[in-house]
């Protein structure tokens, strides 16, 4: 594993060309505490008691973000670049955003579409987003409601045998296995068709065994993963803040730090010269330019 200072030089080019794809599709940063009083909504984090109080480390930012909304907002798009402690202390960097208070259909696209623009960004080419419905699964697992949370953990691990097992309807197991191993471009539920026939896109692919990582979402779920990694570059879906709509995702920095080549960033202009006040005068008008400068220092010169 690579020392902090190397992992941190890694995600901050990243991070760099993620913030400029955010900003330049409309959205603010929102810095978000670090530690906040333990509410049941709040997921993931670590929890801890100080001065006779529950309190919670780095939570997930989307349920962090939907218990600080007060009252009912306008539109909000937001982005962040924050550590999630998700189990015990250790903690993921990522990078995400979200779309509150939009039209559901025109948010999806959206939020497809960033996602796309910002591997596209950062060179990242060989992607695929699968896009699927928790929705679509929790009316299935309804209609059997006694298993319907076995059938939805069994879906998520894609585990067709733990279903088989279920004294169910044959009609219903076999609904469910055609579903699992559904892939393509057209589903036939409308709620997922009509959004990526809208993004149409090549890398888009509709894989209804695809259900997502959070509770909180309610309908369209997406992942997004490259054969080059083997683990999930992002992931994201439609969720409800009270009567409210909204959709993000997030990317695991550490996972598009691998995959994206930091010889592709921006080259420095190296600045030097025979004292500290002419080599850091050069890089002043350089960066004035907006050039990214690097100053070459000469430690034998005086000043």
């Amino acid at each position: 594993m690579s020392d902090v200072f190397t992992r941190s030089a890694s995600l901050s080019k990243v991070v760099r060309r993620l913030r400029n794809i955010f900003e330049l599709w409309g959205y603010e940063e929102v810095f978000l505490p670090t530690v906040e009083a333990f509410r049941h909504e709040l997921r993931d984090g670590m929890k801890f008691a100080y001065n006779d109080e529950f309190c919670i480390v780095r939570p997930d930012i989307t349920s962090q973000i939907a218990v600080n909304l007060k009252g009912k907002p306008e539109k909000l798009r937001l982005f962040y670049v924050s550590e999630v402690i998700r189990k015990g202390v250790m903690g993921t960097w990522q990078a995400g955003l979200e779309l509150i208070g939009g039209d559901k259909k025109w948010s999806n696209v959206e939020i497809l579409n960033i996602a796309i623009s910002a591997m596209n960004n950062l060179g990242i080419t060989d992607f695929y987003i699968d896009v699927g419905s928790v929705g679509i699964w929790k009316n299935i697992a309804g209609k059997v409601p006694e298993y319907s949370d076995v059938i939805l953990d069994a879906v998520s691990r894609r585990n067709f045998s733990a279903i088989d097992d279920l004294p169910i309807e044959n009609s219903i197991k076999k609904r469910i296995w055609e579903m699992i191993n559904s892939r393509g471009k057209k589903s036939g539920f409308s709620q997922i068709d009509d959004v990526v026939s809208e993004v149409n896109h090549e890398r888009i692919i509709i894989d209804l065994g695809t259900v997502g990582l959070h509770s909180y979402y309610d309908n369209l779920v997406f992942e997004i993963y490259s054969p080059r990694f083997e683990h999930l570059i992002g992931n994201g879906g439609s969720y409800r803040i009270g009567d409210i709509e909204a959709v993000g995702f997030a990317f695991n920095l550490d996972s598009l730090a691998s995959l994206y080549d930091t010889r592709k960033s921006s080259a420095r202009v190296p600045v030097s010269g025979k004292t500290p006040l002419e080599a850091y005068s050069r890089a002043q008008e350089l960066v004035k330019m907006g050039i990214p400068v690097e100053v070459v220092m000469n430690e034998n010169s005086t000043a």
